[in-house]
This record gives C-alpha cells, structure tokens and sequence, in this order.
C-alpha cells in the first residue's frame, strides 16, 4: 500500500501544479474551407438615456406650480373684494367719549371751541340727553327733548356765533345764576359777555340746559 502511494504521488503533485485545465474556445464554422475563425464577441448594448420621462415630469411640476400660482392669486383677488364690498357701518371709527366739564370755565371753553369749529355734533353734546333731563326734570323731561330737537340746536350755534367773530379770544366765563356767559376779547381789544345758556349739574357733570 505504501509503494502505491508512493507511485500515485508524483501523479497528483503534477495536478496540483498544473491546476485546472483552461477552457477551450469556442470556434464558429464559417463554412469555409475549413478554415476555422474565433467566434465574435457579442457587442455591448448601449442603453439610451431619453429625457422624455424627466421632460414630462418637468412639464408636471411645471404645471403644478402654475396652478398653485393661480389659486393664490384668486384668493388674494376675492379677499381684497370682500374687504372692498364691507358696508360702510363696519369702518366707521370708534365714537369719541362724550365730553365731561366739572367747572364752568372748562365748559365755556367747550363752547368757545365748538362756535370757532362750528361743530354742531360738539355742541350737541354738552346738553342734556334725555336720561340726563329726567334726572333734572322728572316727569318734564319728554317736553324738553321735544324742544331740544336737532333744529332748535343747530339754530341755537348760529345764534351764539354772531357774536363771537372768527377771530375772537376766549377770555373766561361768567355766571348770573343758572345763566352761563363766556368773556371774549375781539382783535381790537374789546371784551364783551356773551350769553350761552342754563346749566344744570348731572352726577358732577355740568350740562347746557336751555340755550339763551
């Protein structure tokens, strides 16, 4: 047994050295006369890049953005009609606290402003509003706020303001019982009293009663 292996080592040291055998060729007959040709090696197919699928989701996108691009700006377009169509009620500016006098230089000076602006609305303020007369009058106070209509005010300012000129100044106030009279000084230097009206007095609050 040990003189066979020792036979057969030879044998598969030379496998061992020579390896595998290398593959053999593959030779295409060309029908020739016997002349034999290696076969053709198969060409590399080229893949062609097309750009449509990246155009076309270009176009998409593109699309996309435009309509995005509309819908903004039909909002912004209905927003800015809503805002124009709003009645004029809802812009009207907060109404002004009603002016409070404590003192009658401080409502003859109200009174002075308002002939010198010819504020009708100023001046309607410092009269008694109907809460304010039945406080004052009780059960007489329906009878005044007929009388006091917005006529018989408006008519009341003009009269004062003729004797007030334009460029008069306001130099104080004087009182003869309920009666109420601002002092004014003309540009010339003349002072004259100027009868405005009954006050009357609402929780501290000093209001016109009757014009004069």
């Amino acid at each position: 047994m040990m003189a066979l292996f020792l036979l057969l080592l030879p044998a598969f040291a030379q496998d061992d050295v020579l390896g595998e055998p290398a593959p053999v060729e593959e030779v295409a007959d060309t029908g020739d006369s016997g002349v034999e040709e290696p076969a053709a090696e198969p060409l590399p197919v080229k893949v062609r890049r097309s750009g449509k699928k990246k155009r076309d989701r270009s176009g998409e996108e593109s699309g996309r953005d435009r309509w995005y691009m509309a819908a903004i700006v039909g909002l912004l377009v209905l927003w800015l009609s809503l805002r124009l169509l709003q009645p004029a009620a809802r812009k009207r500016p907060a109404r002004a606290e009603r002016p409070s006098p404590v003192a009658d230089d401080e409502l003859g000076r109200m009174v002075y402003t308002a002939i010198q602006h010819a504020d009708l609305h100023e001046y309607r303020e410092l009269f008694l509003t109907g809460g304010e007369a039945r406080q004052v009058m009780g059960s007489d106070a329906l009878v005044y706020v007929e009388r006091m209509s917005p006529e018989a005010v408006e008519d009341a300012l003009v009269d004062v303001s003729v004797f007030v000129s334009e460029h008069a100044m306001y130099a104080g106030t004087e009182r003869d019982g309920e009666m109420l009279s601002l002092i004014v000084k003309d540009p010339q230097g003349t002072t004259r009293s100027v009868e405005v009206g009954t006050t009357a007095r609402v929780g501290g609050v000093l209001r016109l009663v009757d014009p004069a």
